[in-house]
């Protein structure tokens, strides 16, 4: 993720920018990750009631 977005192979040789750049865009999809799996344990949670075993 980050390499694709930094348009840099390796990090040593890459420009401040695009490391920035690429920094944003990995945290921005690990976080839209983490929401994704926060919604899907809040949906399920209220689909399936506790069972009484």
């Amino acid at each position: 993720m980050f390499t694709y977005t930094s348009a840099s192979a390796d990090i040593a040789p890459a420009a401040p920018g695009a490391v920035a750049t690429g920094m944003r865009f990995t945290f921005l999809v690990a976080s839209a990750l983490i929401l994704f799996a926060l919604a899907v344990v809040a949906l399920v949670g209220r689909a399936a009631p506790p069972s009484d075993t």
